[in-house]
């Protein structure tokens, strides 16, 4: 596109990205005697339209508190850990996501790991998943090492953690991350996003002669 007509097209738009009026479409439109005050004012509506809409996630937002609780982790952390072992730990962990099940919808949406082994699921889905999984692996499934960040707003939180899971002398330890979202404070839907084609090769390890969908392997019972 030739520069004078890049130029020219500018003006086409009362508005830049940044809110700021973009002069040649007022000059253009207005008698100039109106020109100054219309862009001021149409200027500063739209940088504090622009402002409202930006939402920022932060770490003491009530919904990466409620996160901080699932996942197990507190300022400083528990100085009752120190003395469990890793079976203990997972067990705790466990049982801390069964006592928050209660701030999850119950048409809660799930969005596993995997490739191959990838599912789409409801809560009872997500029920039977969680049994199944926690079979294919030592001591409860999941432990989580270290959770490094949790950041939330009203309508989506994220985590970035370090995991575990063993079955026998298989150890996988890995970076992960989990994304929600909620609404009114619930969690109606979860992300689990970790290195999919290892999440196959762990869990399908765990049952090599099962032949069928994943939405089979992980309902099997």
């Amino acid at each position: 596109m030739p520069r004078q007509a890049h130029r020219d097209l500018t003006k086409l738009l009362p508005f830049g990205v940044d809110g700021e009026a973009t002069p040649g479409f007022f000059a253009d439109n207005l008698p100039p005697e109106r020109t100054t005050d219309h862009a001021r004012t149409a200027g500063a509506s739209i940088r504090n339209i622009l402002k409202s809409r930006i939402v920022m996630l932060t770490a003491d937002h009530p919904n990466a508190l409620w996160l901080a609780e699932i996942y197990n982790v507190s300022p400083g952390g528990d100085a009752a850990d120190a003395s469990l072992t890793a079976e203990e730990r997972d067990h705790r962990h466990a049982a801390h996501i069964a006592k928050h099940m209660a701030r999850m919808s119950p048409d809660l949406i799930i969005h596993t790991g995997g490739v191959r082994l990838a599912v789409t699921g409801d809560m009872a889905f997500m029920k039977a998943y969680s049994r199944r999984r926690a079979s294919l692996s030592d001591g409860g499934d999941v432990s989580i090492i270290e959770v490094h960040q949790i950041l939330a707003d009203d309508t989506y939180g994220i985590l970035h953690f370090r995991s575990r899971t063993t079955r026998g002398d298989h150890v996988w330890e890995r970076i992960g991350m989990g994304a929600w979202r909620f609404e009114d404070g619930i969690a109606v839907e979860h992300w689990e996003l970790s290195n999919g084609p290892k999440w196959d090769a762990f869990y399908l390890a765990g049952d090599p002669d099962f032949n069928g969908d994943a939405r089979q392997y992980w309902t099997k019972e």
